[in-house]
């Protein structure tokens, strides 16, 4: 494929280009904003950034801020700031599921040993928000039950 000079170049996934099974890459790399609270894909793809893209090691995150979520694909390690690589698709509307498909149809596979870390981390994690969470229900109840104790004057 050809790279295209034009700076809002992207494919849609209907696109025969893009929907060509036969078409591989070695890297890729996901460009997403700094976290911004009004970025919809950043709170859906927060942690999986931080632990399942790590099972993806020919997968880099770069924080672009302002970006609106771009994967773009390339047969090099390293792209230089304005390369567009070979392709780059919006995944801002797309689920975790979906973008983990679209690497690997197009040759960016799962490390299994990084797979079952990310996983691990992802287990962690979501225990010691569910810790956290019964710690704040308990504490919610205790103020409630003190307020209800409470005379009133």
């Amino acid at each position: 494929p050809q790279r295209c000079c034009r700076t809002n170049w992207m494919f849609d996934l209907d696109d025969a280009f893009a929907t060509d099974e036969a078409w591989r890459t070695s890297h890729a790399f996901m460009e997403v904003t700094d976290g911004c609270p009004l970025n919809g894909m950043y709170r859906r793809f927060k942690h999986w950034i931080k632990e399942g893209a790590t099972a993806f090691p020919n997968l880099t995150i770069k924080i672009v801020p302002g970006m609106d979520p771009i994967m773009q694909f390339d047969n090099k390690a390293e792209i230089v700031d304005g390369d567009l690589g070979l392709a780059r698709v919006d995944v801002s509307d797309m689920e975790i599921g979906e973008v983990e498909d679209l690497l690997q149809r197009r040759g960016l596979v799962k490390d299994p040993s990084l797979a079952d870390k990310a996983e691990f981390m992802r287990k962690e994690r979501e225990a010691k928000e569910e810790e956290a969470k019964k710690a704040r229900d308990e504490e919610r109840k205790e103020a409630l039950k003190a307020q209800a104790d409470t005379p009133v004057a």
